[in-house]
């Protein structure tokens, strides 16, 4: 009887352990939101330390002279005859 007793002790006590262990790898909400959160949060560091080089800053009279120089080598646009044209185009394409 002692034996027995003794050996019924054991499958409780191993039992318990059991669904201890289980208990601690049943997957829970929680755990789920903190690791999506952890994940987010690395995501976002890694994007941020990752960047490359920093970019080139143009001043803004750098960039009007580029502009100017750009809109000096291109043929003036007339606007009347473009709006002339359309109107044109637009008469002709109806019945």
């Amino acid at each position: 009887l002692l034996a027995e007793a003794r050996a019924a002790s054991r499958r409780k006590t191993a039992r318990r352990w059991r669904e201890r262990l289980a208990a601690l790898l049943r997957p829970a909400p929680a755990m789920g939101f903190g690791l999506a959160a952890g994940l987010a949060a690395a995501a976002v560091v890694l994007v941020l330390r990752v960047g490359g080089e920093p970019t080139e800053t143009v001043s803004v009279d750098e960039m009007l002279a580029a502009h100017r120089a750009y809109a000096l080598t291109m043929p003036l646009n007339n606007q009347e005859t473009t709006l002339t044209g359309l109107a044109d185009a637009l008469a002709g394409s109806r019945p």
